[in-house]
């Protein structure tokens, strides 16, 4: 009986080519043998199901994978919307095509590390082979390198023989080379595909602008607070409001008098009537 799992690899191939990249990476996780179809690098059959998803879901990236790395690593890269390789957490991300990683900002300033800290502790030789990216901020302008590559491609180095050393040297220089071209294709492609933003980042920055010498003013103005004195005009109807705030404190003073001497009598009366009833 022919089932899914029995299918013969051009069969499956060809349903292949009606799926994404995110379906091909679903299917590749349901049993062995389907990943044997989908995750074998020296497979050229491999590969171009993963182009043929590439081109056809993702058609802006018609640009091939640098060298050295296969269509399923190179489309694997390209899904943005898996977020972070590093932290598997946040979305936002960034392909740095230098060191062949997907990863967001704070992972990316984990991992890597500034020229000035380890150039007295590794050759210039060994640097010089070593993919890295420029880091503009905004007073400066840093070289970094990946961590991770540093102490993989430091060990190889350490552990060959020094006849076979020049040769090494000779083909990583030529790998260092297609990286550092291929990202700056894709930095190129990327801009040009990226709709203009005003930014509000001042460029150059402010340490490397020159002081200008403003003009000096003759005339300053100056504010001279103005103080009220005693002898200030008063307007006519102040008079009538003095005299009428007097007249109504006055009112109220008799008007408490009245009130206390009544209420003090009819305690008096009270009681006198008291008496004459009751004796």
């Amino acid at each position: 009986m022919l089932t899914i799992i029995n299918l013969p690899p051009e069969l499956f191939a060809k349903f292949c080519t009606f799926l994404s990249p995110t379906d091909l990476l679903s299917l590749s996780q349901v049993c062995r043998k389907f990943r044997g179809y989908l995750c074998a690098p020296n497979s050229s059959t491999t590969q171009q199901i993963w182009k043929e998803s590439r081109l056809q879901f993702i058609p802006k990236e018609d640009m091939p994978p640098p060298e050295g790395m296969n269509e399923e690593k190179y489309v694997l890269l390209l899904m943005t919307e898996r977020g972070c390789q590093i932290c598997k957490k946040n979305k936002e991300c960034k392909i740095y095509w230098e060191f062949e990683v997907r990863c967001c900002k704070s992972c990316f300033t984990v991992n890597t590390i500034s020229q000035d800290i380890i150039k007295t502790k590794y050759s210039q030789e060994f640097l010089d082979i070593i993919p890295y990216r420029h880091h503009v901020g905004f007073f400066d302008n840093e070289i970094l390198y990946w961590e991770k590559q540093i102490d993989l491609i430091y060990s190889k180095y350490c552990n060959l023989p020094k006849e076979n050393l020049q040769s090494w040297l000779n083909d990583r220089k030529h790998i260092f080379n297609s990286i550092m071209e291929y990202s700056k294709q894709r930095i190129s492609k990327d801009k040009a595909d990226t709709p203009y933003v005003p930014s509000l980042n001042f460029w150059p920055p402010i340490s490397m602008l020159e002081p200008v010498e403003l003009p000096s003013l003759s005339f300053i103005p100056q504010f001279i607070p103005i103080r009220r004195n005693n002898t200030s005009i008063q307007s006519p109807d102040e008079p009538k409001r003095n005299q009428f705030i007097k007249s109504e404190k006055k009112k109220s003073t008799i008007k408490f008098h009245d009130n206390y001497t009544s209420s003090h009598m009819k305690g008096k009366n009270f009681k006198n009537k008291f008496v004459h009833r009751y004796g």
